[in-house]
């Protein structure tokens, strides 16, 4: 299944024609007509896959059913297979506990016994939204956003997405619509959120580096041979010139499966230069891909484009919906056929992401050290950018439940996969789930789970990722990598040199660096970025935005590209400032 929405009948007064708004949302988006279901107190309609004849809804008597949305991989097989499998399997166990040997991203919704209940994957890496009153639920924000009588702007939620290309934690741009939250399951009628207690921060395992290596190791093989034995060679993968799809790749391959390999970029780019070269020297086809296509200067052609990509991106995207490109084309023959479409999105796992000392730090320096890339002068009000910080920090606490003053190592490394991955490919996964299947293996959660625990010593420089590719395929480490070094040793002394100098800033200078990166660029300060000429054909004035951002200042084109959008987003709502 690609998409659903169900409606409170007897909350269906407090939104705007709810099942109506909600149908000619999904028909926009390109799904084919949808299969409503009677359920107690409301009415669930859910979409098959775009494109697809691939549809994971069972129906199981009596006015009971299941269905599943995204990837759901189990015992063996992958939609409703899968689901079917799971359903008889938790007879003699439960639900709850069979769902944790399950892979991939996922939101499965039975109804049983009179009750909607919607849960998701150990990650919650795929999205549901539902407003302030639970009236309606659905797996799309924007279908949500369109219900509302009275949408309105969410001001914090604005600066995280323009500073960060996403909204943390259950908030999102607009105020009434609500992102369920980690490890959260919803149970309709009457609207009961369950929060499940999870270990984000499990004990680190004891050894070297070379013996954690070889059970990581183990269990990545075991997971990639499982979603081989599914998928087989219809599998689909992106190569760069990075740790993340070299591990990829080696992984499969190791398992006896390679992949169809394709590249993003202009042919000069380094990610193309690298991966030609490693399909070249093994005998593997690649097909490379360049997304960009000409700027737009004609209003009505833009109008169009960015018109295409509000409804396709679900209101909004992470770099923005002024662009013109043709990922919406290759998304679906990515997913033609039932393949697998393959991301090594969440390696970084693996790695020191948050490049910090293995040493306790504040909640406000993780805020200044990763999530303050911006100048604060763009900023209309300078409390705005305190009040950005605190809530930063609030969420990153509420997360990990604490009110302490510090955070262990091991809780900073928690918040890559669960506070960043899940607000980033969040959305992303719900995406491409829409067209067909999709996996990131290394932000699964059996995966995630174990990755956690590995020592943080050990993860500094890339060198515990580089020995897994090692071990996974020697041949493929020894191709060069965009760090300037292959992966069939360590990193070298001067890499690691310049990696210690980086960690050893402290967080106020971090988070200084932005500001200082821009301040040598090339465009003078001030002068606007292409995409705000772009933007003006079809933006008069930010009647929204300017009450948050002194646009004369901002010339990240990616942050006015978010800009815009949000300018863009609210002005179709009609949303109140």
């Amino acid at each position: 299944m690609g998409a659903f929405f169900w409606v409170d009948d007897r909350k269906a007064d407090r939104l705007a024609d709810p099942v109506g708004t909600m149908k000619r949302y999904f028909a926009e988006a390109g799904f084919p007509r949808g299969i409503e279901a009677a359920t107690s107190g409301g009415l669930f309609v859910y979409y098959q896959k775009i494109g697809t004849d691939i549809s994971s809804f069972l129906d199981l008597g009596g006015g009971d059913f299941a269905a599943a949305l995204g990837t759901l991989i189990y015992q063996g097989a992958v939609g409703a297979p899968a689901v079917r499998s799971l359903l008889e399997r938790s007879r003699s166990t439960s639900l709850d506990h069979e769902l944790r040997a399950c892979m991939g991203h996922f939101t499965l919704i039975t109804n049983q016994g009179g009750q909607l209940c919607i849960r998701r994957d150990q990650n919650s890496s795929h999205e549901v939204y539902h407003d302030a009153d639970v009236a309606a639920v659905s797996s799309s924000f924007l279908a949500i956003a369109r219900s509302l009588k009275r949408p309105a702007v969410s001001g914090h939620e604005v600066l995280e997405y323009v500073f960060n290309g996403v909204t943390f934690g259950t908030g999102t741009p607009v105020r009434g619509v609500r992102r369920l939250d980690l490890g959260e399951t919803l149970r309709l009628p009457g609207a009961t959120v369950e929060k499940a207690v999870q270990a984000l921060c499990p004990p680190p395992i004891q050894g070297s580096a070379a013996d954690v290596a070889e059970g990581v190791f183990a269990a990545l093989v075991e997971r990639t041979r499982t979603v081989a034995g599914v998928f087989g060679t219809n599998v689909n993968q992106a190569l760069s010139g990075g740790y993340d799809t070299r591990l990829l790749l080696a992984l499969f391959r190791h398992v006896g499966v390679v992949p169809r390999l394709f590249v993003y970029g202009g042919k000069d780019s380094t990610d193309v230069r690298i991966a030609t070269a490693i399909a070249k020297g093994e005998g593997i086809p690649l097909e490379h891909l360049d997304k960009s296509l000409p700027d737009l200067a004609d209003k009505d052609q833009l109008a169009e484009v960015v018109k295409r990509n509000f409804i396709l991106y679900d209101g909004f995207n992470h770099l923005g919906l002024f662009e013109h490109n043709a990922e919406h084309e290759m998304r679906l023959d990515r997913h033609r056929n039932g393949s697998l479409n393959l991301h090594g999105g969440g390696g970084e796992i693996f790695r020191n992401f948050f490049g910090l000392p293995d040493r306790r730090v504040s909640p406000a320096q993780v805020v200044s050290a990763f999530f303050s890339q911006f100048d604060p002068s763009v900023c209309r009000e300078p409390r705005d950018v305190q009040r950005y910080r605190e809530a930063m920090e609030g969420k990153i606490a509420d997360l990990l439940g604490t009110k302490e003053r510090f955070l262990s190592r091991y809780q900073v490394e928690a918040l890559y996969p669960h506070f960043r991955c899940r607000s980033w490919f969040g959305r992303e996964n719900s995406i491409n789930g829409r067209y067909g299947y999709s996996l990131l293996p290394f932000y699964e959660s059996l995966t995630t789970d174990l990755a956690l625990r590995i020592p943080v010593r050990h993860k500094d420089f890339g060198n515990f990722q580089g020995r897994l590719i090692r071990m996974a395929d020697a041949r493929l480490a020894g191709y060069p990598s965009q760090y300037g070094h292959s992966f069939e040793a360590d990193a070298p002394l001067r890499y690691r040199a310049a990696n210690l100098i980086g960690r050893a800033r402290p967080a106020f200078v971090r988070r200084r660096m932005y500001q200082l990166k821009r301040s040598l660029r090339a465009r003078p300060r001030g002068a606007r970025p292409p995409v705000a000429g772009m933007s003006t054909l079809l933006l008069a004035d930010y009647p929204y935005m300017s009450r948050y951002f002194r646009l004369d200042r901002v010339d990240d084109p990616v942050q006015h590209n978010r800009i815009a959008t949000l300018e863009y987003l609210f002005g179709q709502l009609a949303a109140v400032p």
